[in-house]
């Protein structure tokens, strides 16, 4: 073939492609994609909103309250006082994976050692017993005399493949009980044994131990007891506002301490005080004037309860009046023993009567009809009330009568002294 013959052939290759380009409908072809993505595009969106409904009918989890009934009105918890703040559960991102510690183990300690430290040990056991059957055999066949040779190294290995056994049982009742716990606490950040005693069957005392070892056993890796072994705290949430209100409790305890220590220190004080006030006079005038300032102290606090529950302005201040009075005349004796004497009719007549006409007072003040005959006995009693008051004061006053001689006499020696020695003229 001559080169120009091929290159004939090649246009003609040439050309026919491109009748061939020119001849697909592109329109009907484009018209049939848009079609398709359509089809494609509804499609989706029937299966996405199919997922979402079957999202909505999903049931949400039931999580009941932290000691795990449903109505835990009834149940008495000692740390009711705590306003616990329960943080989301092993909150979730959007991924699945887990960004809050883990409040269960998600594999407890001895998950697998269980079945090697049983499967070992009945290994053990069974060697050990065929040996013995072996040996016992060959006695019963050839005579006993080499029977016992290998007990010495039987034995041990029979006891060890019992401990052995036994442990990997212990591990095994361990994770059974741990399952059963976790199912219990499942949502919770704290309970109290005493509620776990009745939905587990296990005692409180157990309960304490058992969860013990499994928080040492890293098998609640957030976990807490209580200081009286009582309360499991799940989360570190929990913890720390338990032990914030212990540490609360605690600063109140030792402020209650300091006033108690305070109130006895001030007490002792007071007595030294007394006995030095007190220093001279026989024990039955030590007992006489103590017993008239308790008896004091009695009446006072009466006369203060009694102005609190009574309305009225005059009342209110002619018993302000009545309980200053009373309480000078209290302080004055108290400062004078000597006195007490003078004051054996006040505390044994006037302020017993006086108490009984306030307490009459207080009775018809508190009748719902104020009739005449009533309001007249009130009445009395106010105006008496300025009479007692008035008396209180002379008594007070009496009681300076000698500390007001004294004074007197003081001040005319020095008045006549000083003119002996000529300093008062002028």
């Amino acid at each position: 073939m001559s080169r120009k013959d091929f290159d004939r052939m090649t246009q003609d290759i040439i050309d026919s492609v491109e009748k061939a380009i020119d001849s697909i409908p592109y329109e009907e072809i484009g018209k049939r994609v848009s079609q398709e993505a359509s089809r494609a595009k509804e499609k989706i969106r029937e299966g996405y909103e199919k997922e979402e409904n079957r999202r909505r009918v999903k049931k949400p989890r039931n999580r009941r309250g932290f000691d795990g009934n449903k109505n835990n009105t009834n149940s008495k918890d000692p740390y009711s006082d705590i306003s616990w703040k329960q943080e989301p559960y092993q909150k979730k991102t959007e991924t699945g994976r887990q960004n809050s510690p883990l409040i269960f183990a998600a594999r407890p300690k001895g998950t697998f050692a269980w079945f090697f430290f049983l499967f070992f040990g009945i290994l053990m056991c069974t060697a050990a017993g065929l040996l013995f059957l072996s040996d016992l055999m060959t006695a019963i066949l050839y005579g006993g005399i080499e029977f016992g040779k290998h007990l010495i190294w039987m034995m041990p290995l029979f006891l060890i493949g019992v401990g052995i056994s036994i442990h990997g049982s212990q591990i095994r009742q361990r994770l059974k009980r741990f399952r059963i716990y976790k199912k219990k606490l499942e949502g919770k950040e704290y309970c109290q044994l005493k509620v776990l005693e009745k939905t587990t069957g296990k005692s409180v005392r157990y309960l304490k131990k058992d969860l013990g070892r499994m928080i040492a056993l890293g098998m609640f890796p957030q976990a807490h007891l209580d200081e009286q072994g009582t309360c499991l705290m799940l989360t570190q949430n929990a913890y720390d506002q338990y032990r914030m209100m212990m540490q609360s409790k605690e600063m109140q305890k030792q402020e209650e301490e300091e006033k108690k220590a305070k109130k006895e220190q001030e007490e002792r004080q007071k007595e030294a005080e007394e006995e030095q006030k007190f220093a001279g006079l026989d024990e039955e005038r030590k007992a006489e004037i103590k017993k008239m300032i308790k008896d004091g102290e009695a009446y006072l606090e009466r006369f203060h309860k009694m102005q609190e529950k009574m309305v009225g302005e005059e009342i209110q201040r002619k018993l302000s009046r009545l309980s200053l009075v009373t309480g000078r005349i209290f302080d004055y004796v108290s400062d004078h023993p000597e006195k007490v004497r003078d004051t054996r009719k006040f505390m044994s007549y006037y302020l017993p009567t006086t108490e009984k006409m306030l307490r009459t007072y207080q009775e018809l003040d508190r009748e719902v009809v104020q009739g005449e005959n009533i309001v007249t006995a009130k009445k009395e009693i106010l105006d008496t009330l300025d009479t007692i008051n008035y008396a209180f004061e002379n008594l007070l006053d009496s009681l300076y009568e000698d500390t007001m001689m004294d004074i007197s006499t003081d001040i005319a020696v020095l008045e006549t002294m000083l003119a002996q020695e000529g300093l008062t003229e002028p």
